[in-house]
């Protein structure tokens, strides 16, 4: 969708979250406020109001997919201290193997985790 290509050096990986979350009735804001939400701002919002909003954390990359393969709205959030963070969508996979969809430098449909984060560790919330 042209709405998530990468453009004036800017991505939509918060965009495309938003989108989703969304369309699937358990919405993560595009905007908290007045502020609008970037990667990093969603991971925060997600530590600090994720809760209050039906979102709890999961500990495991195993058991987000779990969850996900399940039906389970279910997210991955990466706060980058000093730089760009990153978020995608958990979607269900095989085998326990952690699958996401993502708008960003690259956009992926069931993908490895760790083509969307690399090295990084997300944290994984999952809607109930």
């Amino acid at each position: 969708n042209p709405r998530y290509l990468k453009r004036d050096g800017k991505t939509f990986c918060n965009i495309f979250l938003w989108d989703v979350t969304r369309a699937l009735a358990c919405e993560i804001p595009h905007w908290w406020g007045t502020r609008e939400l970037n990667a990093n701002d969603i991971a925060l919002w997600l530590a600090a109001h994720g809760e209050d909003c039906g979102w709890h954390r999961i500990r495991t990359a195993d058991l987000a997919a779990k969850k996900a393969d399940l039906g389970h709205p279910t997210v991955a959030a990466w706060h980058n201290v000093g730089g760009t963070g990153h978020v995608a969508v958990v979607i269900p996979g095989e085998g326990g193997i952690v699958s996401i969809a993502q708008a960003g430098a690259l956009n992926l449909w069931d993908a490895p985790l760790e083509k969307g984060f690399g090295t990084a560790r997300p944290i994984f919330y999952s809607h109930d």
